[in-house]
């Protein structure tokens, strides 16, 4: 899990074991992270309203800030 994950608003980040989250990564609130998910150097993950998730097998790169009401990334893959 990463260094920074943070309760916000009652929830905290939900990280699978097979996931990777850099040291550097935030990750605050309804965050939850797909399975083999990675979350590299920089990247900020904050929920308010709603939840953040990511699909599985997904790569965030460095430094992208999400902080929106809800949204849900999803890997290419689950797309097709």
């Amino acid at each position: 899990m990463a260094a920074c994950c943070w309760e916000h608003r009652g929830r905290r980040p939900l990280v699978p074991e097979s996931a990777y989250v850099a040291p550097s990564a935030v990750l605050c609130g309804a965050v939850v992270v797909g399975e083999r998910a990675c979350i590299l150097h920089g990247a900020v993950l904050t929920a308010e309203d709603g939840e953040v998730r990511t699909g599985e097998h997904i790569v965030i790169m460095e430094m992208p800030w999400f902080g929106v009401a809800e949204i849900i990334l999803r890997s290419w893959a689950s797309l097709c």
